[in-house]
């Protein structure tokens, strides 16, 4: 059978925090400020007024009993979610899906993740093994240098497994964002 299965944002960090990649954390007792998420299947959620920050854990749990029950792009939220706002300098897309061209894994990149994905210029790379070089050479090709091509690179190879690992039909981050610490996904499906 091919079942075909789309994950909420909760339940797709779990399995990508099981192969040992970084989310926000839901502790409450980290962060200053806050990000509250309807888990819905959509896209553009924060336009729709289902993801919104808060300044404090006070303000962010009653803006999580405001979102359950309410009704975002025709569903309504059983589960919000509060997560400590991430700090970064810059945030990637990256999906990974099987090309009908090629019949291999191929990996969407794009160097501006966030919502409005759709119309932002995006690359390719076919992935007909899963060659860490290949997601350097890439990365070089795009224009990132140095130590930056080795994290990320490392960063992608491991997301890569999780689509391989987890039969997945596609994997989407985004996005992907880079702190001073390495790369934390603070969004994926």
């Amino acid at each position: 059978y091919n079942i075909s299965v789309k994950l909420h944002e909760h339940e797709a960090k779990e399995i990508v925090e099981k192969h040992g990649l970084e989310t926000p954390s839901q502790d409450p007792k980290i962060g200053n400020s806050y990000v509250v998420k309807a888990q819905i299947l959509a896209n553009k959620r924060e336009e729709k007024g289902a993801v919104k920050f808060a300044d404090d854990l006070e303000e962010a749990e009653a803006l999580k009993q405001e979102m359950i029950g309410a009704e975002f792009d025709g569903q309504e939220v059983e589960k919000a979610v509060i997560e400590e706002q991430i700090d970064f300098s810059e945030e990637y897309y990256l999906s990974f899906m099987y090309d009908t061209d090629t019949r291999n894994p191929a990996m969407i990149f794009s160097r501006s993740g966030g919502t409005g994905i759709e119309d932002r210029e995006a690359e390719k790379l076919s992935l007909p093994d899963d060659s860490q070089f290949r997601f350097r050479q890439f990365l070089k090709n795009q224009g990132f240098e140095g130590k930056e091509i080795v994290k990320l690179g490392s960063t992608l190879q491991k997301i890569f497994q999780v689509f391989l690992e987890e039969d997945a039909r596609m994997l989407e981050i985004n996005p992907l964002a880079k702190t001073e610490t390495g790369y934390i996904v603070l969004d994926a499906m």
